[in-house]
């Protein structure tokens, strides 16, 4: 009799039984033992590639190595009547002592931004923990069937030039740290008319609310993301 995991997709603790594993591998750390191969390895490594780019490195010296997983055949930990998807090789979990089951807020305001405009990358085929109701922010799975997973990975494979490009004002956004303390301590003394932050180096809501005024001023997308165009303008 077959099994499924809570998304729907075929579930086995054979993985040859729905195509087998295809290792994912990321800046040299390997989310062991691998996820399903094929598309839905095509769109989980993309995935997993732009959250070490753009989110949060998945390999740093004084961090916690090799918590980063791919297929287990298990239960849902939240909910154990269910298969996890980690049973269907159809999510990975993401630096996972960083950010425990049942935790909320590990990641910060700006990263949770990155990683929705991540996954809106993907059309949404792709859905974060945070975003469940028990919170599971290490987590990643697939929420949308074949055929849209497959639309997806195709749109990857073939053309990896739109995709840079729909992520080019995206690259190297400020975070956290020394970086965020610059940008709060020039927007106020540029434009002490609209900008009076807290120079703490947290990227919280007033200073993406500043941020944005600024982008808006400019002529500049006003997404709160201090990429290559808003550094420039800010002669960051």
């Amino acid at each position: 009799m077959a099994e499924y995991s809570y998304n729907g997709w075929l579930a086995s603790k054979n993985p040859a039984a729905f195509g087998g594993l295809e290792k994912l591998v990321v800046a040299g750390e390997a989310f062991a033992p691998g996820v399903r191969a094929g598309d839905v390895h095509t769109v989980l490594q993309y995935v997993a590639e732009q959250l070490n780019a753009r989110v949060e490195p998945v390999v740093k010296d004084e961090w916690h190595q090799a918590d980063d997983w791919g297929y287990n055949y298990r239960p849902n930990r939240n909910n154990p009547s269910e298969l996890s998807t980690h049973a269907s090789g159809t999510s990975f979990d993401y630096n996972a002592t960083r950010h425990p089951n049942g935790k909320r807020g590990t990641f910060a305001y700006i990263q949770v931004k990155t990683i929705r405009k991540i996954l809106a990358e993907v059309d949404n085929v792709v859905k974060w923990g945070g975003d469940f109701g028990t919170a599971d922010e290490m987590h990643f799975e697939l929420v949308g069937n074949e055929a849209e997973v497959a639309a997806v990975a195709e749109r990857l494979r073939t053309g990896p030039q739109i995709a840079a490009e729909r992520r080019l004002e995206l690259t190297d956004p400020v975070t956290h740290g020394d970086d965020v303390r610059a940008l709060q301590t020039r927007l106020n003394l540029l434009y002490p008319s609209y900008s009076s932050l807290m120079v703490d180096g947290v990227f919280g809501p007033a200073t993406d609310k500043v941020v944005r005024e600024f982008q808006l001023r400019s002529g500049l997308v006003s997404d709160g993301v201090v990429g290559p165009a808003t550094r420039r303008a800010l002669g960051l």
